[in-house]
């Protein structure tokens, strides 16, 4: 096997091939989350370091270690040494420093290495549910007096859909210069970036679906809603939106991502009214220095 490290945002085109190949409605990544997680950053140049595992001219994990200390892996479970190995790399990268992972349920050979390599379950971490749901029997399209639902219309609506961001996320870390990165990213279409644009074209809620051809499923990341237009089903109208283009290209699966547990609650309320349903949820595991150090 071939291990090639790298900093920043890696190879993310290699991680993608690995991420589709292994895909199931509870794996951890896909495609889509994997692309916005890795370009939505400013300072994403210097925040990961990680490492792609290949042989024979394929991908057959990766493991990334980020500047807070969190830890993503994704191995082939036919390999059953190689997630343990890529445990082993990330706490060396680490140098002692703490670290979390996140991790689907339905990857048990995951939670697995991690557990034989000291890491201990955290059972009041916060979580995530993985929702799905068929492309058949789509709610109608959403009316709203006053709000259009429409496609991108790429670089011209950029800036105002970075607005509309940054007004749905009290926190957002995500720059123009970013956000227009993540829209150059493979697999990325305009066509579905979906907003909801009151008359005088202000960004009330979007949404990203990003399309897996391969296992002809889409992903939605990020959804959002300006914070002054809450609860009047915008968001819920943009993923409507979206799922029929969706359907129309004779996609199988929609995936959405949600807090589970009850300090965040609404999003996963919304996704579940639309016909999603949870397949898995993530766990969270992690590693102290003070764990592990003499007795």
């Amino acid at each position: 096997m071939e291990w090639v490290e790298q900093r920043g945002e890696g190879d993310i085109r290699a991680m993608q091939s690995v991420v589709a190949r292994l895909w199931s409605p509870g794996a951890t990544r896909h495609i889509g989350d994997l692309a916005w997680e890795r370009r939505h950053l400013p300072d994403r140049d210097r925040y990961w370091t990680s490492v792609v595992v290949r042989e024979g001219g394929a991908v057959l994990g990766f493991a990334s270690v980020a500047a807070d200390g969190e830890l993503e892996i994704v191995a082939d479970p036919v390999r059953p040494e190689l997630a343990g190995a890529l445990v082993q790399w990330s706490l060396r990268t680490a140098g002692g420093a703490s670290l979390a992972a996140s991790v689907s349920d339905a990857e048990p050979h995951l939670i697995a290495a991690l557990l034989e390599a000291g890491f201990t379950e955290r059972p009041d971490a916060p979580y995530f549910v993985h929702m799905i749901r068929g492309l058949r029997h789509l709610p109608p399209p959403r009316v709203h007096s006053g709000v259009r639902f429409r496609a991108s219309r790429g670089r011209e609506d950029l800036e105002r859909l970075w607005k509309g961001h940054q007004a749905s996320w009290d926190q957002s870390r995500v720059s123009l210069q970013s956000l227009q990165a993540v829209t150059s990213t493979w697999p990325y279409e305009s066509a579905l970036h979906i907003m909801a644009e009151d008359a005088g074209g202000r960004v009330l809620a979007s949404a990203i679906a990003w399309w897996d051809a391969d296992n002809q499923v889409a992903e939605f990341e990020p959804v959002g809603t300006h914070r002054d237009f809450r609860r009047q089903g915008l968001a819920s109208g943009v993923m409507i939106h979206a799922l029929h283009l969706l359907a129309d290209r004779g996609a199988r699966l929609a995936v959405v991502y949600a807090r589970g547990d009850d300090a965040y609650p609404v999003p996963q309320k919304v996704y579940a009214r639309l016909g999603f349903e949870v397949a898995a949820r993530t766990r969270t595991l992690a590693w102290a220095p003070h764990s592990h150090g003499p007795g």
